[in-house]
C-alpha cells in the first residue's frame, strides 16, 4: 500500500478542489453583482422587508414544476422548517442529521 501524501506520499491532487472559500468554486457573474449591489443598496436585506427571496422563491418553484419554493440559510434551517411543515408533533420521531 503506498504512503499517504499526509505521510510523504504523492498527493492524489496539486490543486484544491473548487469550493466557496476560493474563487474557482464560484460562479458569480455580473449579473449576479448586480443584483446584490441592488439589494445592499435598498436596505431590504430580509426576507420579509425585501422582495428578491419572494421572487426567487417563485422562480425556483416554476423552475421545479411546484407550487411552492421556501428558502433558508442553512441546511440546520431547512430540516427544521421541514419538521415543521410536516406537522413533527411531541413524541413523534424523525431521524435526520444532528440538528
Amino acid at each position: 500500500m503506498e504512503r499517504l501524501a499526509l505521510f510523504g506520499g504523492e498527493p492524489v491532487r496539486t490543486e484544491p478542489l473548487p469550493t466557496v472559500n476560493n474563487k474557482s468554486g464560484r460562479n458569480i457573474g455580473d449579473e449576479e453583482l448586480k443584483l446584490l449591489k441592488e439589494v445592499v443598496e435598498s436596505g431590504s436585506l430580509f426576507r420579509h422587508s425585501g422582495k428578491m427571496v419572494s421572487k426567487f422563491e417563485e422562480e425556483f418553484a416554476e423552475f421545479l414544476g411546484v407550487k411552492h419554493a421556501v428558502t433558508s440559510t442553512s441546511g440546520t434551517a431547512a430540516l427544521h422548517i421541514a419538521t415543521g411543515a410536516i406537522g413533527l408533533g411531541p413524541g413523534m420521531e424523525v431521524i435526520t442529521s444532528p440538528i
